[in-house]
């Protein structure tokens, strides 16, 4: 049976918590706290949202994670096994737009906090250049680089620094009235829940999983509670103590939220600043270039380097690029998509390995089959890519982002673009199914 990464080699449940910690949290989650309570979201809406959004997003990860973990196969592999060896396209070519988008964002919120903390003769666009080349060098090592480095350095730097000034914040907050607290806000609850649920699942859903999780444990338990630990720490402690700054010391912009965070949570030091945040950018790109590569990897045969290099470079044109056109401000709209366009493929895969067997009554895409002795794939499997357009389309045009659309924003658009995927596909692929020729009989 092909498993991928052998099982004494797979990693544990403490070494992949870690890992996740840091592919799930970053200095953003903060600053996005500020900007709710801008928005005018109460306490108690962030509080709950982010507690909600985090467990739609613990069921998707867990099934996510095992489906690699389970295969051994990468998210290119088994996209291909749904989808089709061409099909699969239609799936993986988000993962590069997307994924690039990011890894440019990145590296330019890197540059202006390198910036801010010791104001270099340099401009930001050279920066931004030189930081998206320097955040690629850990992949050079594949996994262990990015594994090691999360689990030795950013992801101890990253929980330090969020307990010490969640707890510091919290201590000051503890002084004013807890009714004027929790209260304090004018947005509705309906417009609270679908602008942070969808800002959380689009910031910490990678759509890959697989290519992180095959390399971990098969445990159901051994996946979710390091999955719910990190989801607590990075989308919950690190919003809230973002909103709690912002209510305690009247703060309303991003940027004096980032000087103020400096000079109270690490005294003003530059120096251990720049680390700790440094830490957090590193590690997220790490996870954001070995996803590229392992889908690169299932279609190409492209030396490792060469991908790592090119990537490294496209994304800093980006960064380079996002200076110039000030499109940092569009991180909300870009996580909206993300939310819809990566994770609605692993959900057709997941619907795939939980219900396929029953749909065609015993035969799935992705039963574990003995090396060498899989079936053909056909070049396009037309249920799976239906389905996974339908689901494209409702979340986009429920997604409130292009314009003219704006009178189909309701309630969660990432809900419905999954929901719409998974309800196309099971009859389409029922259909198929029903469709085939009887195989003769020996």
């Amino acid at each position: 049976m092909d498993i991928g990464v052998d099982l004494p080699e797979r990693r544990s449940s403490l070494t992949m918590g870690l890992l996740w910690v840091t592919m799930v949290t970053s200095f953003p989650t903060v600053l996005i706290g500020v900007e709710w309570h801008k928005q005018g979201f109460s306490l108690t809406q962030v509080i709950a949202c982010t507690i909600f959004a985090s467990n739609l997003l613990l069921l998707y990860t867990v099934p996510a994670g095992m489906v690699g973990a389970t295969t051994g196969k990468t998210f290119g592999q088994l996209a291909a096994a749904v989808f089709g060896k061409k099909g699969c396209h239609f799936a993986t070519m988000h993962v590069f737009w997307i994924f690039s988008i990011f890894y440019g964002m990145t590296a330019l919120f890197m540059a202006d906090a390198f910036t801010g903390l010791f104001h270099p003769p340099v401009k930001m666009e050279i920066l931004t250049f030189v930081f998206a080349l320097l955040m690629s060098l850990n992949n050079f090592w594949g996994f262990s680089g990015v594994v090691n480095f999360a689990r030795f350095f950013a992801a101890p730097c990253l929980i330090l620094w969020v307990l010490i000034t969640f707890f510091r914040v919290l201590y000051g907050l503890s002084a004013t009235p807890l009714a004027a607290t929790l209260g304090d806000g004018h947005a509705t609850w309906s417009v609270a829940l679908t602008a942070i649920t969808t800002f959380i699942i689009g910031f910490a859903c990678w759509g890959n999983e697989a290519d992180y999780w095959r390399h971990g444990r098969i445990s159901v338990m051994g996946t979710a509670i390091p999955v719910a630990a990190a989801l607590i720490i990075g989308e919950v402690i690190f919003p809230i103590t973002g909103w709690m700054v912002a209510h305690l010391y009247n703060l309303s912009e991003m940027g004096a939220a980032t000087d103020f965070l400096n000079k109270f949570s690490f005294g003003g030091l530059a120096l251990l600043a720049c680390l700790v945040i440094g830490a957090q950018y590193f590690a997220s790109q790490d996870s954001n270039i070995y996803g590229v590569v392992s889908a690169v990897e299932s279609f190409l045969r492209v030396p490792k380097k060469v991908v790592v290099f090119a990537y490294a470079i496209l994304g800093g044109f980006i960064g380079v690029w996002l200076t110039v056109t000030g499109l940092t401000k569009s991180l909300e709209a870009i996580t909206s998509l993300n939310a819809v366009f990566l994770p609605g493929t692993t959900v057709i895969v997941i619907c795939e390995w939980l219900l396929g067997k029953y749909l065609s009554r015993g035969s799935s895409h992705l039963e574990p089959y003995e090396t060498g002795c899989e079936p053909p794939v056909p070049a396009f499997y037309w249920p799976a890519i239906i389905a996974l357009l339908i689901g494209y389309t409702v979340g986009v045009v429920t997604s409130g982002v292009v314009p003219g659309l704006d009178r189909f924003h309701v309630g969660i658009p990432f809900l419905f673009a999954w929901f719409s995927g998974v309800f196309s596909y099971i009859p389409l692929r029922y259909l198929a199914h029903r469709r085939q020729p009887a195989q003769p009989t020996a």
